[in-house]
């Protein structure tokens, strides 16, 4: 169990979420746009997207954002964007679909180590360990912090990797959407 007390970090600042995957057109906005409904808006007031080699200035892939819909997200308004250093550091929190992902995001911004996890790593880091007390963006802030000290205590393997559906048949966008959902209601379970 993690027990988080407000007063131990101070920042008024709202928390950002950043996902992040390849190309910004199918995982990374459907995860962005799914957190984004299942979390608190009072603590997480940013939930964003960027992609390592993104399709900049693109929609959403139409298989992707057909899954969004159907799964409660908005992605007409998305628009693919290229992950910067600066759009890394203005994150609290950053979550990439695949280890390579988080590997790769890490070795170009390597400041942002200690808040960068795959989605699932996240998730299995909160429900292996416990969440209470996460009421305020300052919670968050050391909550990340503590995950990121106990990290080694979550063994990762290909099959918790996201699988990229791009320029993949409509069932294939189906079963990712699925497993993105799925992480995602754990992540926003564990957050309550």
């Amino acid at each position: 169990m993690i027990d988080i007390w407000p007063s131990q970090v101070t920042s008024d600042r709202p928390v950002t979420l950043l996902t992040v995957c390849e190309g910004n057109i199918c995982r990374s906005p459907l995860a962005a746009q799914l957190l984004r409904e299942q979390l608190s808006k009072s603590i997480w007031e940013y939930v964003e997207s960027a992609g390592i080699r993104a399709v900049s200035g693109a929609a959403m892939d139409e298989f992707a954002a057909e899954q969004s819909r159907l799964l409660g997200g908005a992605p007409d308004e998305h628009v693919a964007r290229q992950l910067t250093a600066q759009i890394a550091s203005d994150a609290d929190l950053i979550l990439t679909m695949t280890r390579t992902q988080r590997d790769q995001l890490v070795s170009l911004h390597p400041r942002e180590l200690r808040k960068t996890f795959t989605l699932t790593e996240f998730s299995r880091l909160l429900n292996s360990k416990g969440c209470y007390g996460v009421t305020d963006p300052a919670d968050v802030r050391l909550l990340v912090r503590r995950l990121s000290d106990i990290r080694s205590t979550v063994k990762l393997t290909h099959v918790d990797d996201v699988e990229d559906p791009y320029r993949q048949t409509a069932a294939v966008h189906a079963r990712v959407a699925c497993q993105i959902n799925e992480v995602c209601r754990s992540i926003a379970a564990s957050m309550k």
